[in-house]
């Protein structure tokens, strides 16, 4: 029998079509309704990479049954599992309603902006006995995910210091409007959800728990919108090692869309990934060796593997209890670019509890 899905969405914007999309695509899996919570017209559109379609449009394309609260849903249709989409700092809700009515739960990232609404979700889970599982896409990429084998097999040695970029283009006005939720600061801005990619691949690399963090940010292109769009990190690791970041939010040219560099006590690993796809090369004192993966799109394989683990009954690839010590490093970076000092790590509780609002204060 195919996994039974549900999906919630609170405007959550793009994410419903690239979801529902991968998903067509797995044997094992099927979209059967929705719940639709937005209220305003304009986050009732649901976007593509060729421009916005209409919920209703959606609804048809994947012939959901539609319903108008999450817990009716479930019971309803007789759900195993939901996947939620949209504002970050309504998701621990959303996650408390599902995992009450018993099924495993996915949430696109990020699910939370505090630690407080973290721990809530970790809660949810535990107290149900259901699977949550939270993405960080990247590592679904093929070459990452062989680079990432590579590093735990030891091919390059300890890790001494690692550093990530993620360019995510140029939102402006145009694209989101300034009233939208996403420029709200309670939702945590680009320093949550882009620093997510930056957080969870050092995080996952470096098998350490982080002491201390450092960022810079600024607003350099973007003056109508309420966040930075570049900025800068470090974190240094109770192993010893380095991790760096970049986070580039204001690029109107082809530019990579990650790099990943590890520098190793016997090899280098350098990945870059552009539109002609991932390459990367390993650097060793007898010579260099380079690979090259096609494009893909890794939300397809996070989807898949997904859909097997839930009906398997097996641990989620990425619980909610590791997407926890992510965003602990994206607030961490976002406390530091506030204040321009080095943040502790593990958190303060009163760092913990909030979304640290306003980068500029």
């Amino acid at each position: 029998m195919p996994l039974k899905i549900g999906l919630i969405d609170d405007a959550g914007w793009f994410y419903p079509m690239v979801y529902a999309i991968a998903l067509a695509d797995v044997p094992d899996a099927q979209i059967v309704a929705g719940t639709f919570l937005a209220t305003d017209k304009r986050m009732k559109l649901i976007n593509r990479a060729s421009g916005a379609v209409g919920q209703q449009e959606f609804i048809d394309r994947f012939g959901l049954t539609t319903y108008d609260d999450v817990e009716t849903m479930i019971r309803t249709e007789g759900l195993d599992a939901v996947i939620l989409f949209g504002e970050y700092s309504k998701k621990a809700n959303h996650i408390e309603t599902a995992a009450a009515c018993g099924v495993d739960i996915f949430t696109t990232k990020p699910p939370a902006v505090t630690m407080e609404q973290m721990q809530r979700i970790i809660d949810a889970g535990e107290t149900h006995g259901v699977n949550i599982t939270v993405p960080e896409h990247t590592r679904f990429n093929a070459a990452i995910s062989e680079v990432h084998r590579l590093v735990t097999d030891g091919a390059i040695g300890p890790l001494v210091s690692a550093r990530v970029l993620h360019q995510h283009g140029h939102l402006t006005p145009g694209i989101v409007s300034s009233d939208h939720w996403y420029a709200n600061e309670y939702n945590g801005g680009p320093e949550i959800s882009l620093g997510w990619y930056t957080a969870g691949l050092l995080r996952w690399f470096i098998p350490a728990e982080p002491l201390r963090a450092f960022a810079e940010y600024d607003n350099f292109d973007t003056p109508e919108m309420p966040f930075m769009d570049n900025g800068k990190g470090l974190v240094r690791f109770a192993n010893g090692a380095i991790g760096s970041m970049d986070i580039l939010f204001s690029t109107d040219c082809e530019y990579p869309t990650t790099e990943l560099e590890l520098i190793g006590r016997d090899a280098n690993i350098f990945l870059r990934i552009t539109a002609e796809g991932t390459d990367y090369s390993i650097h060793r004192a007898d010579g260099t060796e380079h690979v090259h993966h096609d494009p893909e799109e890794p939300i397809a394989e996070e989807m898949r593997q997904w859909v097997r683990a839930t009906l398997d009954k097996t641990p989620p690839m990425m619980p909610a209890a590791e997407a926890a010590g992510i965003l602990e490093l994206c607030l961490a970076w976002k406390e530091s670019a506030r204040t321009n000092a080095p943040v502790p790590l593990p958190l303060e509780p009163v760092l913990a509890t909030s979304s640290l609002p306003g980068w500029l204060q």
